[in-house]
């Protein structure tokens, strides 16, 4: 699966906080979030991505590989902490573990007096960014046919 080998090679880096929910036995809700000035990954070499993506895109491949660039292009360069992922289980969405997610690290980030910055690939999922303070930069020109993904910004309160 690509997200499971991006998740490796993120959890493989020495500076990321991993934050998890649950119910006391089962991890729930996941959040990946980069330190200060780690955000950007190196890429693998294709030869490692490129079966991979073709078996997910198709004949889409070229233009699934446009997108990680046209993120880039967007981020901010000021410091910073990202969030990369932010998941939850499907039976407990909307039980409020992404909520407990996102409260945990933007009281730490207001603590330390860093804003955060996220790509929004849900459309659904702007509203509870926005209760947490973040803010609209505006949409990641990716390729055509490609959904939205919208860039937002938080600073610390």
């Amino acid at each position: 699966m690509l997200f499971q080998g991006s998740l490796r090679g993120e959890l493989a880096k020495s500076e990321h906080i991993v934050d998890v929910a649950g119910d006391g036995q089962t991890v729930r809700a996941t959040a990946l979030w980069h330190d200060v000035d780690d955000w950007d990954s190196p890429t693998p070499p294709m030869r490692q991505l490129l079966p991979r993506l073709w078996q997910l895109f198709g004949t889409r491949t070229l233009r699934a590989m446009r997108i990680s660039p046209a993120m880039t292009s967007v981020h901010p360069e000021e410091p910073h902490r990202y969030l990369h992922f932010i998941g939850v289980h499907k039976e407990a969405q909307g039980s409020g573990l992404g909520g407990a997610l996102l409260t945990s690290m933007t009281q730490e980030c207001d603590e330390l007096g860093l804003p955060a910055y996220l790509e929004s690939s849900n459309p659904v999922n702007n509203a509870l960014y926005h209760r947490f303070g973040f803010v609209d930069r505006g949409l990641v020109p990716l390729p055509k046919g490609a959904p939205p993904m919208l860039a937002m910004w938080r600073d610390p309160r």
